[in-house]
């Protein structure tokens, strides 16, 4: 059997799902308050969709990342993890209002990078 980073894995899915989840509440929260299908501008129309969309987009990098680095190949972890880790700090972009929404922004992106950290770092035992 071989070895595989596990707590990268569990990191990265964890914290690409809470950015995807925030995301999703950014949209709900737009089409709840009628901001999409108003005759409010199209700018603050394309912010809002970029803001909902965007962290649904970079979340769902970082579940992809996560699968990847849950490899035994080290080349696939670090790959894995730099992908987690990326797209895990560009959710930092897309952060605004107040409430749950960049909370759980915050928490993805911190699980995120700790998890793109520890992918990275990760090595195999000697003794396999």
């Amino acid at each position: 059997m071989s070895e595989k980073p596990t707590v990268t894995l569990v990191l990265l899915l964890v914290g690409g799902t809470l950015i995807v989840l925030a995301g999703v509440i950014g949209l709900l929260v737009s089409i709840e308050l009628g901001i999409l299908g108003s005759r409010v501008g199209v700018t603050y129309q394309l912010a809002t969709l970029t803001f909902g969309v965007l962290p649904v987009l970079f979340g769902a990098l970082v579940i992809v990342g996560a699968v990847v680095a849950n490899s035994s190949e080290l080349s696939r972890v670090r790959a894995g993890a730099t992908l987690g880790l990326v797209f895990g700090t560009l959710s930092l972009l897309v952060m605004r209002g107040t409430g749950i929404y960049p909370r759980l922004l915050l928490a993805g992106l911190l699980l995120s990078v700790v998890g793109g950290i520890v992918g990275l770092v990760w090595k195999p035992s000697l003794h396999q």
